[in-house]
């Protein structure tokens, strides 16, 4: 697929090498998809720090949490985008800082599945650390709504909320989120 469509179309349709989820993604796996997109130059994306259990299953299974795994397989950079990310420490916030990595929130999925981003997520933390954060939707199965002025809302005020603090994620920078953060986040060079 990444050979066929890359880059095709004048260059408006572009592919990414995909994990599904860190639960069920191998040392060998998370390896070879990043040297796919790496040889092909695009990206990866995964879903990842989505629940605590999620976080738990992968740290017993490799003993680290998932930023922290995919720290330690050198795999981490620019072209990797982490969507969810609601399960993370402050040393996290620091390795993802330091590699340039992407996220992806997504508040509407988060409050229908009860992940608890809102409540425990650093979203905050990354902006003021300056990492690219794009906005998202999921999907509808997980959503309910593609509706990017939705998640555009729910960024700037889910946070404001939770931690009664009114000057978190302004709507000027939830805007940034869904345009030109996200196309940041998604390696489009933006004008």
């Amino acid at each position: 697929m990444i050979k066929k469509f890359h880059r095709t179309a004048n260059d408006r349709i572009r592919t990414r090498a995909a994990i599904r989820i860190g639960t069920n993604a191998t040392d060998r796996l998370v390896k070879e998809i990043d040297e796919l997109a790496r040889r092909y130059n695009t990206g990866v994306e995964m879903h990842a720090a989505v629940t605590k259990e999620q976080v738990d299953f992968v740290k017993k299974r490799t003993g680290l949490t998932g930023v922290k795994w995919l720290d330690s397989l050198k795999v981490l950079g620019p072209h990797w985008l982490l969507i969810h990310m609601g399960w993370i420490d402050d040393e996290e916030v620091n390795i993802i800082k330091e590699r340039d990595v992407r996220i992806v929130h997504v508040p509407g999925a988060s409050m229908k599945g009860a992940y608890g981003s809102g409540r425990f997520g650093k979203f905050p933390e990354l902006i003021k650390n300056g990492v690219i954060i794009g906005l998202g939707c999921d999907s509808a199965a997980a959503n309910n709504s593609l509706d990017m002025f939705r998640a555009m809302w729910l960024a700037a005020t889910l946070h404001k909320e939770i931690r009664y603090d009114p000057t978190l994620i302004s709507l000027e920078e939830a805007l940034e989120m869904a345009t030109i953060n996200a196309a940041k986040a998604v390696q489009w060079e933006t004008r």
